[in-house]
């Protein structure tokens, strides 16, 4: 219809599409894939997104397209002017975000625990108790 309301970039699936189940997700995606969603979205561009992350340009598509083989689904909208994430898009790159940050979160902790300074301790009191010998038995354990 001429002249009607934009397309909505959200992609609605037809009834036979069929995403893969998260086992299959986690078996078949690795971090460096993950990493160059983030690229491609800080960039908007393949050849930029692929520097960043040290592929070649056709290594970059070839990796896109692997990603969008694993999930069963289109995640950017291609154009003269570069690379934009759709809908699903937007959504795979806010987990490919959050899995890069616990990734250097775990590098971090096991960091602090090899230097000594890290770990963690779970402690059960009740709220009364915090404000005494709980703060000095912490304070002293810190210390050491």
């Amino acid at each position: 219809m001429e002249g009607g309301p934009l397309k909505s970039t959200l992609l609605i699936p037809r009834p036979e599409t069929i995403l893969p189940n998260a086992d299959s997700i986690a078996a078949r995606l690795r971090l460096k894939q993950l990493h160059l969603l983030i690229a491609l979205d800080d960039h908007g561009s393949l050849h930029r997104a692929a520097d960043e992350i040290a592929l070649t340009q056709p290594g970059a598509t070839k990796a896109l397209r692997e990603i969008e083989a694993t999930l069963g689904a289109t995640l950017f909208v291609r154009s003269p002017q570069g690379i934009q994430p759709n809908e699903l898009g937007r959504c795979v790159i806010r987990y490919a975000r959050l899995i890069h940050m616990d990734v250097a979160h775990l590098r971090e902790e096991m960091a602090g625990i090899l230097q000594g300074t890290g770990g963690r301790l779970a402690i059960g009191a009740i709220t009364g108790a915090i404000t005494g010998a709980l703060v000095d038995a912490l304070a002293r354990l810190r210390e050491r």
